[in-house]
């Protein structure tokens, strides 16, 4: 999925402009949220919220005490417990997906089939078998996707990078990295091999990202 993970967030706006069936000059670009949990309340609702150019026009979740929560920062957004009301170019231009990892790929692949533009959290799946799919999905639409590795565009990792590129450290030859994250008493779905994959496909994939 290489020429999806060469876009910067900006430049995800960017590319959206210049695919979208409307024209993106009638009015900002508007985006579906889909799940409303943690990374959704506290990261993705919060900064399209502040941008100028986009405007929260759905979200959803099977949860309703997660829809409640998120309202008051999409006050005027549709709420819905089937993301599947959103996938339609009438309604958003756009989808972000934080969905349970295991949901990723079906949500992004009827989103694409749906004609929307997609960022989705990593990783793409637990499952490879659930990729192939996902990838013909996009490649038929023409629409942009990109997926959430965004430590990359952290400017410590940005700097890194221009180091090893202008040969100021040499060659690399082993890495050690730590990521860490809160834990919950009560548990969370990305402790589950099945519906998060567990510290390596939700941590380690940070990690194999940037080593890449």
């Amino acid at each position: 999925m290489s020429p999806i993970s060469r876009l910067t967030p900006s430049r995800w706006m960017e590319a959206i402009s210049s695919t979208s069936a409307r024209l993106v000059s009638n009015g900002p670009i508007r985006v579906a949220v889909i799940g409303c949990g943690a990374v959704a309340q506290t990261a993705h609702l919060p900064l399209l919220r502040r941008l100028n150019d986009f405007s929260i026009v759905g979200i959803a979740d099977t949860d309703p005490a997660m829809l409640a929560a998120c309202a008051p920062i999409a006050k005027r957004a549709r709420q819905t417990a089937d993301y599947r009301e959103l996938l339609t170019p009438w309604m958003a231009d756009a989808v972000v997906i934080c969905l349970p990892t295991a949901l990723h790929a079906e949500a992004a692949k009827a989103a694409f089939e749906g004609g929307l533009h997609v960022y989705l959290e990593k990783p793409i799946a637990t499952e490879i078998a659930d990729v192939p799919p996902l990838l013909d999905a996009w490649k038929a639409s023409r629409r942009v996707g990109m997926i959430g590795h965004n430590y990359r565009f952290n400017s410590l990792y940005v700097k890194l990078k221009q180091m090893i590129s202008t040969g100021r450290i040499g060659t690399p030859r082993d890495a050690r990295m730590a990521f860490t994250t809160p834990v919950s008493g009560a548990g969370s779905w990305r402790d589950s091999r099945a519906d998060g994959g567990g510290a390596l496909l939700d941590l380690g994939t940070h990690e194999i990202d940037l080593a890449r």
